[in-house]
């Protein structure tokens, strides 16, 4: 995940201001559908896929967990 600026805190979401809103509605789908969600985004000419699915949320500290898969092709997008 930190290749597209996630650490894993929100506090610290660097992703690019415009990519932000896509990202955080991707956990939210991916929490209300209890499905795999999707999110496909460019980069510096790269195409990120990402896979989330929210897994459960500890009643305790009322934090979730999410498994996610991102896949980057080894192909660059040409920007030509």
């Amino acid at each position: 995940m930190k290749l597209i600026g996630y650490d894993g805190d929100d506090k610290n979401l660097s992703i690019e201001p415009a990519d932000k809103q896509a990202f955080t509605d991707l956990f939210e789908r991916a929490y209300l559908s209890g499905k795999i969600e999707y999110l496909a985004f460019h980069r510096n000419n790269v195409l990120y896929q990402i896979y989330v699915q929210y897994i459960s949320t500890n009643k305790r500290t009322q934090r979730s967990a999410y498994q996610a898969l991102v896949y980057l092709p080894r192909a660059v997008i040409s920007s030509e």
